[in-house]
């Protein structure tokens, strides 16, 4: 065996064939062909929280689409002290984020396991941050065009809280967030479009 290299595949009833490759020391964790967790994913949302305002004060996360769990030890880094629960609906995903190493006994997030959907409107936390990154191979889901859904978020961000959201190439999604929280920023990382939002302040 490549002690440099490993191949590993998964089954999923939710997402089909997992592929997960290592190099070096690095994971990528992919379905359909695109990254759901790997180096690239993380020095995306490495940047994405730079976006975040100076000073601003952030003890409860909440991700939307775990994936492999790449994201929770760059949350654990930025924000030491914080309490991070993630919603992720494929079981497999879940222990993926385990396996590879990304969420460990000392660092593990709250994990919901199921549809955000259905999840979100019944979530009774209030969020400093609010993390979207929810697809299906390149497909975001219907849900964030959703009005509904939309508020469900509003209604979980503390105040003066902040929610970013990976669109990849959906960018007629940025609109539709934009009807419902205030817009700070947007950009472009790579292949991912990608923008802030703040609570609209009542």
């Amino acid at each position: 065996m490549n002690l440099f290299w490993v191949s590993k595949r998964y089954d999923s009833e939710k997402n089909g064939s997992i592929l997960c490759l290592k190099y070096f020391n690095s994971w990528s964790v992919l379905v359909d062909g695109y990254y759901q967790t790997s180096p690239y994913t993380n020095r995306m949302w490495r940047r994405a929280l730079k976006r975040l305002p100076t000073g601003t004060k952030v003890k409860k996360i909440l991700v939307l689409g775990l994936g492999a769990g790449g994201i929770i030890p760059i949350l654990n880094s930025s924000y030491p002290h914080c309490a991070v629960t993630a919603i992720e609906w494929d079981p497999v995903m879940i222990g993926l984020a385990s396996e590879l190493g990304y969420i460990t006994p000392t660092h593990r997030p709250k994990i919901i396991e199921g549809d955000a959907q259905i999840i979100v409107p019944n979530l009774l936390d209030k969020f400093d941050l609010i993390i979207i990154d929810l697809f299906l191979g390149n497909k975001a889901p219907q849900m964030l065009s959703d009005s509904e859904f939309l508020r469900s978020l509003d209604s979980l961000l503390a105040p003066s809280g902040h929610l970013i959201v990976n669109v990849f190439l959906a960018k007629d999604l940025l609109s539709v967030f934009e009807s419902a929280f205030k817009y700070l920023a947007s950009w472009v990382f790579k292949y991912n479009q990608l923008a802030l939002y703040q609570k609209e302040k009542k």
